[in-house]
């Protein structure tokens, strides 16, 4: 078997390592193949059409490159989301894509809390200028766009501040506790803190858009440890320039692998918080988002389908 591990040179040095590590140690007769991805697609269409498996949290794998992979093999993503992965091609040319379904939920909420704490208590001002600065959250209202694992456990976390809690979720599920479930414009009306816990996909790109912020009337705190492709920053900058928005704690960004002017802008300013996208990040998460994808893999390779973590909605191809 024929195992590629590869990703962007940020995340290879980090985690493939790592992974090559445990993959080599519990399959020592597989060849597994360690790719830092720079760029040049011919080099990795080459390693794909060697692989049986592929392991990467972050390459934007589309019909151009999964036409390369075998029919019959595997993606495991070392994350939760999948939307760097075209799924309909994937399934076209019958590829299984696997994801972690759970490793990091306790930490991302932790880190919106932290955000929020950080941006309320004016944590980045060099001085107190201005005592009206700072707030409470007790009594007040915050918005949870999203409600998954992370944006439940982050309405729990709210609940024990004291906080009003509102909910949007594109897709109710009328099974479940939904008396928080509001509009998105509900949302913008009247809460005092907006945290962003969404996927990205099609629907939601740009959901935070100039339009979206416009609706916004009480100048709350911005959250977003979702995905940054939901958020358009030039739309959020606007939005701090105006006062339409008094702060933003930032986890992710689009386009976070660049260094931008929009980025630059951002890290200036006093009322808004950015951290390398790291909200997933613990000793305890870590292990798990090493070792998950690694036994997806030998799981897969192997056929022992029942004990793989998750499947990709209709990427499953065995």
């Amino acid at each position: 078997m024929k195992v590629l591990i590869s990703d962007y040179p940020e995340l290879f040095h980090k985690d493939c390592v790592i992974q090559a590590a445990e993959l080599g140690l519990r399959c020592p007769k597989w060849d597994i193949l360690q790719y830092s991805f720079d760029g040049d697609t011919e080099e990795l269409k080459m390693l794909l059409r060697e692989a049986d498996a592929l392991i990467t949290g972050f390459l934007p794998l589309n019909d151009e490159l999964l036409s390369c992979m075998k029919p019959g093999s595997c993606i495991s993503v070392t994350a939760k989301g999948y939307d760097n992965i075209d799924i309909s091609s994937a399934i076209k040319h019958h590829i299984s894509v696997m994801a972690i379904e759970e490793y990091c939920t306790e930490e991302v909420s932790e880190h919106t809390f932290a955000l929020i704490l950080g941006l309320a208590r004016c944590l980045k001002m060099p001085g107190i200028e201005n005592e009206e600065d700072f707030r409470t959250l007790q009594g007040h209202k915050i918005g949870i766009f999203g409600y998954g694992k992370i944006g439940r456990r982050t309405a729990q976390i709210a609940d024990a501040f004291g906080m009003k809690i509102a909910v949007y979720h594109p897709h109710i599920n009328e099974k479940e506790d939904n008396r928080f479930y509001t509009d998105a414009d509900t949302i913008f009306h009247e809460c005092d803190v907006i945290s962003n816990h969404m996927s990205a996909n099609q629907e939601n790109y740009h959901f935070f858009n100039e339009a979206a912020f416009a609706k916004i009337q009480k100048r709350p705190l911005f959250i977003n440890c979702g995905r940054g492709e939901t958020v358009d920053t030039p739309s959020l900058i606007h939005a701090l320039d105006c006062g339409i928005v008094s702060g933003a704690g930032l986890d992710v960004l689009e386009g976070e692998w660049m260094s931008s002017a929009d980025k630059q802008n951002l890290a200036e300013r006093a009322n808004v918080i950015l951290t390398p996208h790291i909200a997933f990040a613990s000793k305890e998460s870590l292990k798990k988002l090493h070792k998950i994808p690694v036994d997806n893999v030998i799981f897969f390779l192997n056929k022992e389908y029942e004990r793989i973590t998750s499947f990709v909605p209709g990427a499953y191809q065995c």
